[in-house]
Order: structure tokens, then C-alpha cells, then sequence
């Protein structure tokens, strides 16, 4: 088949994928015809499918980070970065006391916090003798209210804790748990007391007491995800060492390897 007609009307990509997904279907073959054969060749289609495989592991594979590698900055900032899921968007260790706060960036009037709970995993009551400290300088909190232990969610029944503060002017907002537990909410809102339809917490550095297993980077708000790349040339290499593979089998590969390397022309 052509190269223009098989490829000459269709973006680069999906002419490579044709490519590589022609290269799959003689692989099928090679491997029937070694399942038939009295003696297996040197070179196995086995050998040759993990060799690929293997590439790909290495070349791209990513390292989960168990939140190990995640700063409490960058989980903390989930809290205040505008998306309300019912999942949590920050999570700490379990440990004494757990705290998670946000900097205001200066002193503000507070006319009240606005709070949604994690609600996807029957851990709500976790926050249910929440405290809410309030800081001018980041060092000397002073505690302003302690929740009265009745479990409250948020995104599933659209009824967040909601903490009238009255004007009381801080900087730093903490949130505290006054026990040993895991601490983790969904979204924290805060609204001056003046302009009351006004999130003020909405981007604002936030951090917290420790990190775990949950924790996550999180991306700034109003942030574009990363426009992902097709790593095309590395396909086009892979695949033309997979048809030299497969050639040496026996099998015919030549219209597959003219159209790789005419990709690679048009790179």
C-alpha cells in the first residue's frame, strides 16, 4: 500500500500509530508461525515484545512519589485552590494535633469560614472537633472556635461548615485538630467580612503539619494543565528497531519501514 494513500491525508501521529499497529499485526504472525515451528528461532517474538516493552519502561516510565517527595505547601494548596470534590485536597500524617493553614498575605477582617469536609470515604467524623486559630504574625495563634462534634460534609448534601468570625482580624487562619489523627478537608473558604461574596483564601499560600501517603501536589489556581507531547520521534525509532527485529524473522516489513522513515522526513 502507498504511503500516500495509507498516510498522505492524516496528521503525523496517527499515521505513526497506523504504522506501529501494522508492525502489532505482524508480530501476531511471526508468533503463530513460531508456535507451528519444529525448532524456535535465536531471536524469539517473546524476546523481542519484552526488549520493546522493556524500552518503554525505561525511557518513560514515572516514579510514584507516595507523597514522600510532595512539600506540605504543595498539598496544602489544594484546600484553597477552588475545585470542591467530596475528596480531600490536602491530607497529613497521622500524628498529635494536625494543623493546616493559609496566609492571607495581611491582616484581614474575617466575617467567616467556610468549610468542605471530605466525603468519600466515611472519615468525616475525623473533623468533627475541628479548631479554628487565627495569627497576626504566623507564631501566636489564638484559638477563636472548636466544632461541637456533629459530623458536616459539603459537596454531597451542599451543606459546608460555615464559622461566623464577626470581623475578628488575622493573617494566618489555622485549622487544628485537638487529638492524634489524619487530617484532611476537601476546600476551606474564607470571606471578608466587608466583602462578604469575596474568597479571599482562593490561591493564597497555604502549608500544614506533615505530609503522607495521600498528599499531592497540587496546581496553582486558574493553572492550564501541561499540554501532554506524543513522543513521535522516539516512536519512529522504536518502531524501525522493531520492523530490523522482525525482518530477521522472515517477515515482510517493507511498506511499514518506508512509511516510518517518511514520518521521520516530515518531522
Amino acid at each position: 500500500m502507498p504511503w500516500e494513500v495509507a498516510c498522505g491525508s492524516l496528521p503525523m501521529k496517527r499515521c505513526v500509530l497506523l504504522c506501529l499497529l501494522g508492525l502489532a499485526t505482524v508480530l501476531w504472525s511471526v508468533a503463530q508461525r513460531e508456535a507451528s515451528a519444529a525448532v524456535e528461532p535465536a531471536i524469539t517474538r517473546a524476546q523481542i515484545e519484552a526488549d520493546w516493552l522493556r524500552q518503554d519502561e525505561v525511557r518513560g516510565a514515572t516514579i510514584p512519589t507516595d507523597g514522600k517527595n510532595v512539600k506540605p505547601e504543595e498539598d496544602a494548596a489544594g484546600a484553597v485552590d477552588g475545585r470542591i470534590t467530596g475528596k480531600w485536597g490536602f491530607h497529613t500524617e497521622n500524628e498529635e494535633n494536625p494543623w493546616w493553614q493559609v496566609d492571607l498575605s495581611e491582616p484581614t477582617a474575617i466575617g467567616r469560614i467556610v468549610v468542605y469536609n471530605r466525603c468519600d470515604s466515611g472519615c468525616e467524623g475525623r473533623a468533627a472537633r475541628m479548631m479554628v486559630l487565627l495569627s497576626a504574625d504566623g507564631k501566636q495563634f489564638r484559638q477563636v472556635y472548636q466544632h461541637n462534634g456533629t459530623v458536616f460534609l459539603g459537596k454531597v448534601d451542599g451543606k459546608p461548615l460555615r464559622i461566623e468570625l464577626d470581623g475578628q482580624e488575622a493573617r494566618y487562619v489555622r485549622l487544628q485538630l485537638p487529638a492524634k489523627s489524619y487530617f484532611h478537608l476537601d476546600e476551606v473558604q474564607i470571606y471578608d467580612s466587608k466583602q462578604r461574596d469575596k474568597n479571599i483564601a482562593l490561591g493564597k499560600p497555604a502549608t500544614q503539619s506533615s505530609v503522607s501517603t495521600w498528599s499531592a501536589r497540587h496546581p496553582a489556581v486558574g493553572a492550564q494543565p501541561a499540554t501532554r507531547k506524543y513522543p513521535i520521534a522516539l516512536a519512529i525509532e522504536r518502531g524501525l528497531k522493531l520492523a530490523d527485529d522482525l525482518r530477521s524473522l522472515g517477515a515482510d516489513v517493507q511498506w511499514h519501514t518506508a512509511a516510518l522513515r517518511q514520518a521521520a522526513e516530515r518531522l
